[in-house]
């Protein structure tokens, strides 16, 4: 889910009209106090992770460490010998 594209979650109905997806899960993460998000994915899962860390800083002075694990069919995450996902 790409929390950036405003008009596909509210489509899934991830989020209401007039709210912004950014914002809903802020608010989570506030509310359930969330201090650190791992993710295992790939470049989209980890850009979208770190959107949101800064999207906290900046609105909600809240800070949100991201640590990502990568996962790729592709294997191309340097120094990595075998990312997960890759055969």
């Amino acid at each position: 889910v790409k929390l950036t594209n405003v008009a596909d979650c509210i489509k899934k109905g991830y989020v209401q009209h007039g709210s912004t997806p950014l914002e809903v899960a802020s608010q989570q993460l506030i509310k359930d106090q969330v201090h650190v998000v791992h993710t295992i994915g790939g470049d989209d899962t980890n850009t979208q992770a770190a959107t949101l860390s800064d999207y906290l800083l900046e609105k909600h002075n809240g800070k949100v460490a991201v640590i990502g694990m990568p996962k790729t069919i592709d294997n191309d995450v340097y120094p990595i010998v075998q990312t997960f996902g890759a055969d």
